[in-house]
């Protein structure tokens, strides 16, 4: 067996997440050890426990997906702000239904203050809180980006429960959502502050 010193961090945690989204009742340290090849001691000497190898997965979950929206955000940079916020739905829902496993626990986690995984997202979330300000302003960013993942993000963890039961066409009713809340945001911004 490789000793963990030979398999990179980024070898391993992609065998975490292959594991993750393919049983994740069954993801412990000691599956990831025996897929990387190495024994589980070793694994230990980078991950003290599951929750440290969970934290980063995260981290490098919460980067991907930064790296997503950028990118979703800069392709539409010269579009309107409609399209720029569409985009950063968009991407999201890819990234969620590529890496549902992982999205659910992006979404569920309760970072530390200060903590690596807490920098980790306020990187991730920077595309969407840059576009949110280009919508509604500086002061107002923080509540606009809340409200638009708070519906991504309730949507997404609804739709890969499969909790949706009343049939229809799931990616119609994503669009419909989006742009509702999209259009809130645009016409929030053209409204009087109250």
């Amino acid at each position: 067996m490789p000793a963990v010193a030979k398999t990179s961090q980024a070898a391993l945690l992609a065998i975490a997440r292959s594991m993750l989204e393919a049983d994740a009742a069954r993801f412990s340290l000691a599956a990831v050890a025996t897929a990387a090849g190495i024994r589980p001691p070793s694994l230990h000497k980078r991950f003290a426990d599951r929750e440290t190898l969970i934290a980063a997965m995260r981290c490098d979950g919460y980067a991907e997906l930064g790296a997503r929206l950028a990118s979703a955000t800069a392709a539409a940079t010269s579009r309107s702000p409609r399209a720029r916020l569409r985009a950063i739905g968009f991407a999201t829902r890819a990234f969620a239904g590529e890496a549902p496993q992982l999205f659910a626990l992006l979404v569920g986690a309760d970072e530390r203050p200060d903590s690596p995984t807490d920098r980790a997202r306020e990187i991730a979330i920077a595309p969407l809180l840059e576009t949110c300000a280009g919508v509604v302003g500086k002061r107002r960013a923080l509540d606009a980006a809340r409200t638009l993942a708070a519906f991504i993000n309730g949507y997404l963890l609804i739709e890969l429960a499969q909790a949706f039961h009343l049939g229809g066409d799931l990616e119609a009713g994503f669009r419909y959502g989006l742009e509702r809340v999209i259009d809130g945001l645009i016409g929030a911004n053209a409204a009087p502050p109250s």
